[in-house]
């Protein structure tokens, strides 16, 4: 653990006890003078990168886990509005502080409370900005590879959910509505949108033979007062909002998907193909309906052209 000084390690302490953080405590330490917005000793250089905030973040997750005590880490949005509501300023460092703490979510909770958590920092005015290992995005984006390549596809997703939020804010686009694709369940399909003025169905030869209905355009199934979004590498994740703001231009398509339009999603099936080549797992991402009806999507990325296709049964 960094040593920040004698009361703010003492502050770290309260957020590292295996289960949910005393903030009462926590407080009566900032009373006493320690610095919320302390940087690690000058002995301890090797610690640069870390602020209490992203410290608190990773204790809280790792005690919990070694306690089995999953509210430690599910009060991780609680953990963020205390920080931020005593002072915790992401603007120091030239905004690494709030890079820094949006860079550590990667290590906390693989739950949709990182993504709360993501947008009260984003809120608070955090920004994706070059770090001396990469950006935000880019540990986001990593972390949510290596859990895709080790089977880990839930978490995978939520990691996507993550980098979506943080993509959007940096580009400016509207992200509080962005979430993890499960908000969608129990939702009615009423029809289904493709990125894009112009979509087109192909078929195409894979490594276990011929896919039919390949396309290369996102797609948005409308559910409701939520927009489940599926992209070419067959990952989900919901977002709600305007479609013009989350897609500004679109091509509806529902009548391609009449056999659940009408019907809720009862669940989500994750799985990867049966085989593995050198540009990686197919991902299959399958939709289960109330009225037993189903929508099976894969992709397939093509080398030569360096295109993801994606296809669906």
């Amino acid at each position: 653990m960094a040593g920040f000084g004698e009361l703010e390690d003492q502050l770290i302490d309260v957020f590292s006890t295996g289960h949910r953080p005393d903030y009462a405590a926590a407080r009566r330490l900032l009373e006493q003078g320690a610095d919320i917005n302390a940087e690690p000793l000058q002995q301890f250089p090797d610690e640069h990168g870390r602020n209490l905030l992203s410290d608190a973040c990773r204790y809280q997750r790792w005690e919990g886990l070694d306690t089995g005590d999953l509210e430690a880490a599910r009060s991780l949005p609680d953990t963020v509005r205390f920080f931020l509501n005593n002072g915790f300023d992401v603007h120091k460092q030239d905004d690494a502080f709030g890079a820094f703490c949006l860079r550590d979510l990667i290590f906390t909770y693989n739950e949709p409370e990182i993504l709360e958590a993501a947008k009260l920092l984003l809120l608070a005015g955090a920004r994706n900005i070059p770090l001396e290992e990469g950006t935000p995005l880019d540990a986001i984006s990593s972390e949510g590879i290596f859990e895709f390549t080790e089977y880990n596809r839930k978490e995978s997703l939520i990691l996507e959910a993550l980098y979506q939020i943080v993509r959007a804010s940096e580009e400016k686009r509207p992200y509080l509505g962005i979430d993890t694709y499960s908000r969608c369940l129990g939702r009615t399909v009423s029809r289904v949108l493709a990125a894009g003025r112009h979509v087109d169905f192909f078929d195409m030869e894979t490594p276990d033979g011929p896919c039919e209905n390949c396309f290369t355009n996102r797609l948005y199934f409308q559910c409701e007062d939520r927009w489940l979004v599926l992209d070419g590498f067959a990952d989900v994740w919901s977002d709600q909002g305007n479609i013009a703001e989350i897609a500004p231009e679109t091509t509806d398509i529902t009548e391609r998907f009449m056999n659940i339009v009408g019907s809720r999603i009862k669940d989500f099936h994750f799985s990867y193909a049966d085989y593995s080549y050198r540009d990686g797992y197919r991902a299959i991402t399958k939709l289960v309906m109330d009225n037993g009806s189903s929508c099976t999507f894969s992709h397939f990325y093509d080398k030569r052209q360096e295109k993801s296709f994606l296809f669906y049964r």
